[in-house]
């Protein structure tokens, strides 16, 4: 079965290294909104697909495309109801889409003491 992950990072590149050697899965795609050095390096490391998108990288070009399944009646995902969902479908990508295409969210903010803001100033954790 071929993978994709969202987010590399310390915890995603151990979830690849874990599947790394396994005969039935294989992570082939990473999405990852920074694309920082450490995420390049773990994508070289494990011949990953940088995709620009989330939908880039839930693409399966090879396989027909997005997918559907009802969990419930089908826990082992093996009875794809796109077509005949079309509609529900549909609707599911662009509710997935307008969340990635959402800009991150941020903790609210706290008024620190004039101390503790100094100290972590000092650190470079406040700007």
């Amino acid at each position: 079965m071929k993978l994709g992950i969202a987010g590399l990072g310390w915890w995603g590149g151990t979830l690849v290294d874990a599947v790394e050697g396994s005969p039935n899965l294989k992570f082939v795609a990473a999405y990852t909104r920074s694309r920082s050095q450490q995420d390049q390096d773990i994508a070289a490391k494990h011949h990953l697909k940088l995709v620009d998108s989330f939908e880039a990288m839930l693409a399966d070009l090879a396989r027909g495309g997005r997918k559907l399944f009802d969990l419930e009646s089908d826990p082992g995902e093996q009875r794809n109801l796109r077509k005949q969902r079309r509609e529900l479908a549909e609707s599911l990508q662009k509710e997935l889409a307008a969340y990635y295409a959402a800009p991150t969210h941020q903790a609210p903010g706290r008024e620190l003491p004039p101390d503790v803001e100094e100290k972590l100033r000092s650190l470079g954790y406040v700007k």
